[in-house]
């Protein structure tokens, strides 16, 4: 759609753009002007409509990611008894994966030889977030039809549970003040076909989970438990192997527990680890929001961050 015509009127010099001469005139770089000039034809179908309404961009999974932190630390706040501290993108080591939101809880503990009671680190919970599906599914090494499998080996496995409570109560604990709540050792049943199961169910989840991110970091031992936070109706309690809680995070930044977190025993010196990480986390951002800038020759001032106090009702970013 370029193309060139004749006109008898002002024209850009070749020489200096921006300079008007007339056709046949020497421009002030020398150039003779001729009667010929470029000009674009908009009317040509060829030629984009900028009128038409842009498509809407779609939001960067840091932009959800983003929302997804705010709807956890809100979340983990709110929780009884508070948290004694909680920082955001955790690193574990240098080798492993950071952790989007990592809180920790306190208790009064007495030394051997103190009267003093002092607070230690107990449990530490972990959030993983992932912004969308095929995220979710990252986070294993096998298709989501492996998930699929496994799901169906669980239910199978929970069903012939029932059977054996039924005809080998001499499974059950009976240590327990209930019986109700007492322990069942299922390893040792005479079932064959929940043996076959468990066995299946056992090796697909360590194929399915080999090497990912959920589970080098809960090979770490600094976490009592992990959270997996996922788009509400992303991924549900039963697709997932591993002995994680499942958050749901809502359009409304609302989060639904869908499944419960069991904690597991922590050694005391990785409770302290991470709390001194968590700590670091929370001086970095402390230190960006009043402006305050570190490197290898020490700290300086930057522009601090324009806040507003303004009440809001954020929403997680839609693709």
């Amino acid at each position: 759609w370029f193309e060139s015509k004749s006109y008898h009127h002002h024209k850009f010099s070749p020489g200096f753009p921006g300079l008007f001469c007339y056709p046949g005139e020497i421009s002030n770089q020398g150039d003779i002007m001729d009667d010929t000039q470029l000009y674009l034809d908009f009317a040509d179908s060829n030629v984009l409509n900028l009128a038409e309404t842009p498509s809407k961009a779609v939001p960067s999974n840091h932009a959800v990611i983003s929302q997804m932190r705010r709807a956890v630390i809100r979340w983990l706040l709110a929780q009884e008894p508070r948290v004694a501290g909680c920082g955001c993108d955790i690193s574990c080591g240098s080798r492993l994966p950071r952790v989007d939101v990592c809180a920790f809880w306190t208790q009064k503990a007495r030394g051997r030889n103190s009267r003093k009671a002092v607070l230690c680190p107990t449990p530490s919970v972990g959030v993983i977030c992932c912004g969308d599906e095929s995220e979710c599914y990252a986070i294993c090494s096998q298709p989501p039809e492996a998930l699929s499998e496994l799901a169906e080996l669980h239910r199978e496995m929970r069903r012939r549970e029932e059977l054996i409570r039924q005809n080998e109560p001499q499974l059950q604990d009976g240590s327990a003040l209930f019986p109700e709540y007492g322990d069942w050792d299922y390893s040792r049943t005479s079932d064959q076909e929940y043996l076959k199961c468990a066995y299946q169910a056992a090796h697909l989840e360590k194929t399915i989970l080999a090497g990912t991110r959920l589970e080098r970091t809960l090979r770490t031992g600094y976490f009592s438990g992990i959270y997996l936070a996922v788009p509400a109706g992303t991924l549900d309690a039963p697709d997932l192997p591993v002995n994680c809680g499942i958050l749901w995070v809502h359009d409304d930044l609302k989060v639904e527990v869908r499944r419960e977190l069991t904690l597991r025993e922590v050694a005391p010196a990785n409770q302290m680890v991470l709390a001194t990480r968590i700590a670091a986390a929370a001086t970095r951002a402390a230190s960006e929001l009043y402006g305050v800038r570190m490197n290898s020759k020490g700290a300086f001032f930057v522009k601090p961050p324009r806040l507003r106090h303004k009440k809001e009702n954020p929403t997680l970013p839609q693709a």
